[in-house]
């Protein structure tokens, strides 16, 4: 588990609004990644409603989630590695925008994968934990 807080003692935590547009942000700055894929192999998105049950009992708090997956291809390790890599840099964006996130790549349920909805020819990798407050 790796986390990454970037506000000032005493900052106020971003607004839902402005928690939007960082999440935006940390999506646009992940995908600019550059390679050779026509698409992203990577995906960010909110983790479903059985997915945060499931997280939340795993922490023990109640927290906004991203569920972050990985397309199978025939790069094998390479699209997994820019996924990674994409990973690093969605949390630098989050950081850059005082957000504070955590990314957990090992040791989730086992059944998180079919509570996050994760598409065939996907995997999940791993989540983030999003506080912002």
């Amino acid at each position: 588990m790796f986390s990454l807080d970037t506000r000032r003692p005493g900052a106020s935590a971003p607004q839902a609004s402005l928690l939007s547009a960082a999440l935006r942000q940390a999506q646009q700055d992940a995908d600019d990644v550059p390679g050779a894929y026509a698409r992203a192999p990577w995906g960010f998105r909110p983790a479903t409603p059985a997915a945060s049950v499931l997280l939340d009992a795993l922490t023990g708090h109640e927290r906004a989630w991203i569920v972050v997956t990985c397309r199978r291809g025939d790069a094998g390790e390479h699209a997994r590695e820019r996924c990674f890599t994409a990973v690093q840099r969605y949390l630098l964006s989050l950081a850059a925008e005082g957000v504070e996130a955590t990314w957990i790549g090992e040791g989730l349920p086992p059944e998180l994968a079919k509570a996050s909805e994760v598409a065939s020819g996907e995997d999940l990798i791993g989540v983030v934990h999003l506080d912002p407050a």
